[in-house]
């Protein structure tokens, strides 16, 4: 299934605040959190330049409207992870 690429970002800015920064020490969850700032900041430039981006598009991860193919990464991202069994952060 595609989805908008606004609608990835928001999904993975929920998971983030859900699961990531709770496990991060203070400085690494400001770090974390103003470098994402930054980059979320100027959304639109950012979609423009993942959408654009050749390396992005060669791999199917983005097409050229702004959709993204969450079930095809989804498999992917679950077979790497279980080469590895297990991932901590």
């Amino acid at each position: 299934m595609k989805y908008e690429i606004k609608k990835v970002i928001d999904g993975i800015l929920t998971y983030m605040n859900n699961e990531i920064y709770s496990g991060l020490n203070d400085w690494q969850e400001i770090l974390a959190r103003v470098v994402v700032g930054r980059v979320i900041s100027n959304e639109d430039a950012f979609v423009k330049e993942l959408t654009n981006n050749g390396f992005i598009r060669t791999f199917g991860i983005i097409d050229s409207s702004g959709m993204v193919d969450i079930d095809s990464l989804a498999k992917d991202l679950k077979k790497e992870i279980a080469k590895k069994e297990k991932i901590s952060f």
